[in-house]
């Protein structure tokens, strides 16, 4: 009766997780000179937490620069995390503000969805 009851209670709370979570939390890998994937989308008027991975050899941030939002510089193998509530739909730049990432190719968009 003990198995029976904890195969139940762990079926229910897979239903419940997989009902509740709308999308998992979006992560980027940060790399010279990329951002994986280098489009992200958020829903609108939500807080969401970006997790930043620079999987690189050199220091690479994550900034929004429209929500003043920023990882912060962080050396390879490290992660950040960056919270943002956008409030307006819209497309918004993505970039590694570290002077020359962004011109060679370090940039993306997040999505702002209504």
């Amino acid at each position: 009766m003990f198995f029976r009851f904890r195969h139940l209670a762990a079926t229910a709370l897979v239903i419940a997780t997989a009902g509740s979570a709308a999308a998992d939390p979006p992560t980027v890998t940060g790399k010279e000179f990329s951002f994986q994937p280098s489009t992200i989308e958020v829903p609108a008027g939500e807080t969401t937490t970006i997790t930043f991975e620079n999987s690189g050899r050199l220091s690479h941030n994550l900034t929004i620069p429209a929500l003043e939002a920023a990882s912060g510089t962080i050396q390879a193998g490290n992660t950040a995390k960056i919270t943002v509530a956008p409030e307006e739909p819209g497309r918004y730049e993505i970039r590694c503000s570290v002077p020359g990432h962004a011109p060679a190719g370090m940039t993306g968009t997040l999505v702002v969805t209504k």
